[in-house]
């Protein structure tokens, strides 16, 4: 929470509220005359198959809601985070995400979870949607998560909706491997090949996507971490929302690198996270890798994928950053074990699952909804 003054003088405070649980009951200032609310919804699991041939996406991203209204002084304002949807092990569907909500006198505004991944060891596995705004002046859908069209295909998770509008998408699986993880401004990437990962978009640039053999970075927004390729310039904001409100910024976006893909035909591969606005890079191990870890996304990003080819190897894949979504986690052979990354506030977890079938599958969590009150003067 802060104070801040604008040139005219006035007060505001700003509030954050980004972990869930009991409902949080806040006391209008004396001198407040209005308010600005902003609500995410939680973010859905993704899903998990241990069986051969699965059909896999991530969990979808939260709904958003803007809005403002009259405050009267002294009355009680309700904030209520949803809870990111629970990871889920072995063959089950993902959770879906809790609901966000402000309440006040003059004004509720809510904001529903995304769904949680689907799963499959057979034909194909449609898309998950997003959560819904609802009651403001800005009401948006989460992004949904990917498609699975493919044996051994694992979607992408989706990120939540925004004030830029309908949340983005996860990548779809058209092909053995792993969907991208999408960021707050730019979808996952789509597989293109057989065997390939991808690494998690950026704020300003989709994360790559790379055969096995080698590993994909993730997307960035300026000049390129080692390995990655840059993404198309963003500058930070220096007004809420596009103008919606004139005041000072909540936070300014970052405009990070993509954090660089990582591979090993021998040991272990971890890639690199990525910067501020930067998605984390995708990780590959083949032939004897033992373990292939995603990097984590900077603020806003996606995680970057795990690929582990190898007869008993470990894949963990990369979680989101703040609102962006988590990577999802392939395996090439039997016996692996699967981690899908975690969801950044307000989206999907991603999801796992193999070709030939795996001995441990854990999801991504979805992360938890968020929620701003700005209460102001004059």
């Amino acid at each position: 929470m802060g104070i801040f003054d604008s040139s005219g003088g006035q007060r505001t405070i700003h509030q954050f509220f980004t972990t869930a649980g009991s409902p949080i009951s806040l006391t209008a200032p004396s001198w407040a005359t209005s308010a600005i609310f902003m609500v995410m919804g939680a973010g859905g699991s993704g899903a998990s198959e241990t069986g051969a041939n699965a059909r896999v996406t991530g969990g979808a991203g939260g709904g958003f809601s803007f809005g403002i209204a009259p405050i009267v002084p002294g009355e009680t304002v309700t904030v209520t985070i949803g809870a990111g949807g629970a990871a889920v092990t072995g063959s089950n569907a993902g959770n879906t995400g809790g609901t966000t909500s402000i309440a006040a006198t003059n004004l509720t505004i809510t904001a529903t979870g995304g769904t949680g991944g689907a799963r499959s060891t057979s034909g194909s596995v449609s898309a998950v949607a997003g959560g819904t705004g609802s009651g403001g002046s800005i009401n948006s859908t989460g992004g949904a998560s990917g498609a699975s069209t493919t044996a051994g295909g694992i979607a992408g998770a989706g990120a939540p909706g925004s004030h830029y509008g309908t949340g983005k998408a996860g990548g779809t699986a058209g092909n053995v491997g792993v969907g991208g993880a999408a960021s707050l401004r730019v979808a996952g990437v789509d597989t293109s090949t057989g065997n390939s990962n991808s690494g998690g978009s950026g704020l300003g640039g989709a994360g790559g996507n790379s055969a096995n053999g080698t590993a994909a970075a993730g997307g960035g927004s300026r000049s390129a971490a080692s390995g990655a390729t840059a993404g198309a310039g963003l500058q930070p904001t220096t007004t809420y929302w596009n103008g919606v409100f004139n005041g000072p910024a909540v936070y300014a976006l970052g405009t990070g690198a993509g954090g660089a893909g990582a591979f090993s035909n021998s040991t272990t591969a971890t890639a690199s996270p990525g910067e501020p606005g930067g998605g984390g890079g995708a990780a590959n191990t083949n032939t004897s890798g033992t373990t292939a870890t995603g990097g984590i996304g900077g603020f806003g990003s996606g995680g970057g994928a795990a690929y582990p080819v190898a007869l008993a190897a470990v894949g963990v894949a990369g979680d989101g950053g703040m609102f962006g979504a988590g990577g999802g986690c392939h395996g090439g052979a039997t016996n692996n074990t699967l981690t899908g990354g975690r969801g950044g506030n307000g989206a999907g977890g991603g999801g796992c699952g193999a070709v030939a079938g795996a001995s441990a599958c854990t999801s991504g969590a979805g992360g938890d909804g968020w929620a701003c009150v700005i209460f102001m003067e004059g």
